[in-house]
């Protein structure tokens, strides 16, 4: 896996989102490291933060609990 650390610019060009995707998902509890009043993104953790709540939102959708 990746341990690309990303800055929130770098981090909308490479998953190709807009700012306000990343800081909507930072409020959701996506992963990040403070840095005084910056903030930086792991790119494994990220994606694999995204894969969950994918996963969890098609369980929902089927009526079927998440996958701990």
């Amino acid at each position: 896996m990746s341990d690309e650390r990303l800055n929130h610019k770098e981090l909308t060009e490479k998953l190709r989102v807009r700012p306000c995707t990343v800081r909507f998902w930072t409020r959701l509890g996506m992963p990040y490291e403070p840095a005084g009043r910056l903030r930086f993104y792991n790119l494994a953790d990220v994606k694999a933060w995204l894969r969950e709540r994918d996963e969890a939102r098609r369980a929902a959708r089927r009526g079927q609990p998440a996958a701990a």
